[in-house]
């Protein structure tokens, strides 16, 4: 650690360079500075109270630093601003999960962290009993420039209460899977006013929501969906994909300019209750690991003549060693494949991949990368190093990220005792259809770690390799209808109807909403544009509230892409933008 500012206050660090950390390890090692108080106790008002102190003009730069700041541990008040961080292993500047608040992060600029978040709140890590969780409410995250990282913005385990304003997330192009904002369990964040643009990443979305899984090492603590989360004002143009509500409640969209994404500008998926839907528990048809140093030795399967001898490596075909050395010389990459000929994948709401694993000695903390692969033809009787897939043939690298290696997620396994944890591969399963989907676990960092993920032969069948996958098999309800749309018009920016999108630019459409019940009631009129696949491309709408039996005008628009073969306009309304409740017919054009 190059600084620690622990029980103070009023400490500035200033014009300082941090480089070059001798460890970048779990337990506290390889950071650039720690602004820290006491471990799960609150000292506000109290002489160790740790507040206003300064991080400003510092330059932090990896790839040997596990993070450029930290703050944890009840610190308040204290300021990050005007810094370079640049290629750190994990999360540039992390708000630790002990419960930090009130701290301001702003004016920094971070690049190049392909392992990790530019700013993130809330953590998974630590050791049990005192694991890492949330950061505390009131976090300001302002005017920030963040360049190329796998987040841009993370708040997660829980974390209240952030603002996330004014910062510029820009010109992604890897790896394959970023965010710009991601939004798990945090309550009440607001995202006002940030610009994300040009981020070309394979999967990048701009802003996405979705299901916080907690830390399976601590009983999944933190687990959740984003809620009461405010999305104003924001400009999300030129990306790969634009804004991506794949969970959440009660959340405000308002005033964004979201379009000319690549390939969708918006979608909300969470009218689809997925709880509702069937779910099917798979377990591999094949899994096995392979290693660089034994290159036509396959560990998928028992070796009765290893076990017999008491070989060292007799157990590698149910204990996964997942691991690389720092110059990817040495080390194992695990490979597991489930059948799913048998589950509609295209529609599948969720897929939730399980694996069980534990620290072994010299170990407190590694991160492991998985990816889904495209290819699935190898059984796990016969893979060995020289015949697997996606790998440098001398050197423990991945290859074809962003082809035929998607990368997925990470998971951090720091526990001596086995635990489950999880990772949400929905996105990558909606897109295999050939009935089988392979995963590949790597260590992209070279820590060397001595871990041990369970394979499907080890003997408890409760800790093999599972793949939960939800489908909604439920007919869609009958919907309460008090409002009623009539007097569709579909037009061009001149104001000329038409029959269908071929020939346009813009499309404007207009329409009556009548309230047809015995009471007043807000109504959201909602204008959308539809790919074939059923994704949303381009949404307007317009907001008005309607007494009982009365008629309003109500309209919106957009630009058009320049080819819309397949596409449709569908016009409905809505209760509000918080709820999403439909409250009247669908209108299709064309069509209608």
């Amino acid at each position: 650690m190059g600084v620690r500012i622990s029980k103070s206050h009023d400490v500035v660090v200033r014009n300082s360079t941090f480089r070059n950390a001798t460890d970048v390890g779990g337990g506290g090692a390889g950071y650039g500075i720690s602004i820290q108080g006491v471990a799960k106790v609150d000292r506000l008002g109290y002489a160790n109270d740790t507040k206003h102190n300064l991080v400003e003009n510092s330059k932090f730069e990896g790839p040997y630093l596990r993070h450029g700041v930290i703050i944890q541990f009840y610190a308040h008040n204290n300021e990050v601003r005007n810094s370079e961080f640049r290629e750190t292993r994990l999360d540039a500047i992390d708000l630790h999960g002990e419960l930090e608040y009130l701290n301001k992060i702003h004016g920094n600029t971070i690049s190049g962290v392909l392992t990790g978040a530019g700013i993130a709140l809330g953590n998974t890590g630590g050791t049990p009993p005192s694991n890492h969780s949330a950061s505390g409410p009131h976090n300001h995250i302002l005017n920030n420039t963040i360049t190329n990282t796998r987040e841009g913005i993370k708040v997660h385990m829980g974390t209240p209460d952030t603002l996330i304003e004014g910062n510029t997330i820009q010109n992604t192009t890897e790896p394959p899977m970023s965010r710009g904002i991601l939004i798990q369990n945090a309550p009440r964040t607001i995202i006002r006013n940030n610009t994300i643009t040009n981020n070309t990443a394979e999967g990048f979305w701009g802003i996405l929501l979705e299901y916080d899984p907690g830390d399976s090492n601590a009983g999944n603590v933190g687990s959740g969906i984003p809620q009461d989360v405010e999305i104003i004002g924001n400009t999300v143009t030129g990306n790969t994909n634009g804004v991506r509500i794949a969970a959440g409640t009660v959340t405000v969209l308002q005033g964004n300019v979201i379009m000319d994404n690549t390939n969708s500008d918006f979608e909300n998926l969470t009218n689809d209750d997925s709880n509702d839907g069937e779910e099917v528990q798979l377990h591999p048809t094949d899994d096995a690991i392979v290693d660089i140093e034994r290159p036509d030795v396959n560990y998928g399967v028992e070796d009765p003549g290893k076990t017999a001898s008491g070989a060292s490596d007799r157990n590698w075909y149910r204990l996964f060693n997942v691991k690389a050395n720092e110059d990817f010389t040495f080390g194992r990459i695990a490979y597991i494949k489930f059948d799913v000929s048998d589950v509609e994948v295209e529609s599948a709401t969720s897929a939730i991949l399980e694996l069980h694993g534990r620290t072994g000695s010299n170990t407190t903390s590694v991160a492991l990368d998985v990816f889904g692969l495209i290819e699935d033809d190898w059984s796990e009787t016969t893979l060995t190093w020289n015949n697997s897939p996606n790998h440098e043939p001398d050197r423990v690298k991945i290859t074809g990220v962003g082809e035929t290696a998607i990368h997925i997620g990470t998971v951090t396994i720091n526990s001596p005792d086995t635990s489950k944890f999880v990772i949400d591969v929905t996105e990558f399963l909606n897109g295999q259809t050939d009935g089988y989907v392979t995963f590949m676990i790597i260590d992209l960092i070279g820590q060397n770690g001595n871990i041990n993920i369970m394979s499907k032969e080890n003997g408890d069948e409760n800790i093999w390799p599972l793949l939960r996958i939800s489908q909604d098999t439920e007919q869609e309800p009958e919907l309460d209808e008090p409002l009623q749309i009539g007097n569709v018009k579909v037009a061009d920016l001149d104001g000329n109807s038409l029959q269908d999108l071929d020939d346009a630019s813009f499309v404007r459409v207009s329409a009556t909403v009548t309230n047809v019940s015995d009471t007043a009631t807000d109504g959201t009129l909602i204008v959308a544009l539809y790919r074939p696949d059923g994704s949303i491309v381009r949404i307007s709408y317009a907001e008005q509230p309607i007494a009982a039996g009365d008629s309003v005008q109500m309209g919106g628009g957009f630009d058009l892409p320049e080819d819309t073969t397949g596409y449709t306009i569908k016009i409905f309304v809505w209760n509000n933008m918080d709820d999403m409740v439909p409250v009247s017919a669908r209108i299709r054009f064309p069509g209608y």
